[in-house]
């Protein structure tokens, strides 16, 4: 489980950068992705995905790790997104992912590098991601931290902030595979 958001990215041979606002939110199994393009008025999304990350311990301190996205913002027909996840000794909240994706900027598959720095997470903090009936949208709650994705749209907030009309109460006894409303329980567990 975890929050992560991302430091920086580079292309190829290229130098790092950072043009993003970016934020995950990942469960055991299912993750929400929102990146906003940085010093755009109003907020500008640059992507959004939703699904299920896979990982698969390499046995050197690293794991290469799938996200199959049930939703994407750029495409109905997303291509793979994979990639080796180095984790710091030295810095355990930090971590390094290499990989080959496409370069939305050429259009080309392209090695990448991206560099993501974990929230630290008190022990007792609520998890919940769920997931729209019709598949088409998903919801991560970790403690303050809330992101949405649908096909269309996107929304977060990083602490106590509400959002009009987009409450979903997630309390009392429930379990993995109930349904609140129009929503799916995918996780649900405390730290």
């Amino acid at each position: 489980m975890s929050v992560s958001r991302r430091v920086s990215m580079a292309w190829g041979e290229g130098p790092p950068y950072e043009d993003t606002d970016t934020i995950v939110l990942t469960g055991h199994t299912y993750f929400v992705d929102v990146r906003v393009k940085k010093n755009s008025v109003p907020d500008e999304l640059d992507w959004a995905s939703a699904g299920i990350k896979t990982s698969k311990d390499l046995g050197d301190g690293s794991a290469h790790c799938t996200w199959k996205h049930f939703v994407d913002s750029r495409s109905r027909n997303p291509d793979v997104d994979e990639g080796i996840v180095v984790i710091r000794p030295e810095d355990p909240l930090r971590c390094v992912e290499r990989g080959r994706m496409k370069n939305p900027d050429t259009g080309c598959v392209e090695e990448y590098e991206e560099i993501w720095l974990d929230e630290s997470i008190r022990k007792g903090t609520r998890v919940a991601i769920l997931e729209r009936d019709d598949g088409d949208a998903f919801v991560a709650i970790i403690g303050p931290w809330k992101l949405g994705v649908g096909w269309d749209w996107a929304w977060r907030t990083d602490g106590g902030d509400s959002l009009e009309g987009s409450e979903i109460k997630v309390e009392g006894n429930v379990r993995v595979g109930d349904k609140i409303g129009k929503w799916v329980i995918r996780e649900f567990w405390s730290t």
